[in-house]
């Protein structure tokens, strides 16, 4: 069965038709995964048939549930970003896109331990959806542990802040963050809204 179907997707009129091509590719990896037990061939297949059909899902979900099942991380993550680079760049695919990069950042940062690539998966995702409270506060964490880092930190912190989540929080880390700048002015301002309007301040920032 997969040398003829294999045969079938040599044809010029399977190739002709993405969408048709991409379906035998699919067909094609199933047999190859269940049958012949090669998954690194269904992986192979799986991947041609999102380059023909990005939005086949069935895909996608075959290719993540092979790649994760094996802990074949690495191979994991080049997955979303190849994903990532084949939806188009407009506002139709905006939401996939979106959670494919915050899928990527949960990757980084849990199982691959790689602060820099999370930082950066958030950092997508902070600036196109700047009411994703979970993404912002993720992202201003860890560029509070990146030095360098602590004007993109300041400026999610802020964005918590103008949102109401997490408010206490954006604002002892805003107390901390312009005091290891010497901003003591935005410091005073940060210390102040933890102390009066959220009542939340330790005795450090009252001393602020």
């Amino acid at each position: 069965a997969a040398d003829v179907l294999a045969q079938i997707l040599r044809r010029p009129e399977a190739q002709a038709d993405p969408g048709r091509a991409a379906k035998l590719h699919v067909a094609l990896a199933e047999i190859l995964r269940d049958d012949v037990k090669d998954e690194s061939a269904a992986v192979a297949e799986l991947e041609k048939a999102l380059d023909r059909n990005p939005r086949l899902v069935q895909a996608f979900g075959a290719l993540e549930e092979i790649l994760s099942r094996a802990k074949r991380w690495p191979d994991l993550e080049q997955a979303y970003v190849r994903m990532i680079q084949r939806l188009p760049k407009g506002p139709e695919a905006a939401q996939a896109r979106l959670a494919l990069w915050k899928t990527l950042g949960e990757l980084y940062r849990n199982v691959l331990k790689n602060d820099d690539g999370a930082r950066m998966a958030y950092s997508v995702v902070a600036k196109a959806d700047p009411e994703d409270a979970v993404s912002v506060e993720t992202f201003a964490d860890l560029s509070a542990r990146k030095p360098g880092q602590e004007g993109d930190a300041i400026a999610a912190y802020r964005q918590l802040l103008r949102t109401g989540a997490k408010a206490a929080k954006a604002a002892s880390a805003l107390v901390s963050l312009h005091a290891s700048r010497k901003e003591y002015d935005q410091a005073y301002t940060a210390a102040q809204v933890l102390a009066h309007l959220l009542g939340q301040a330790s005795q450090e920032e009252i001393q602020v």
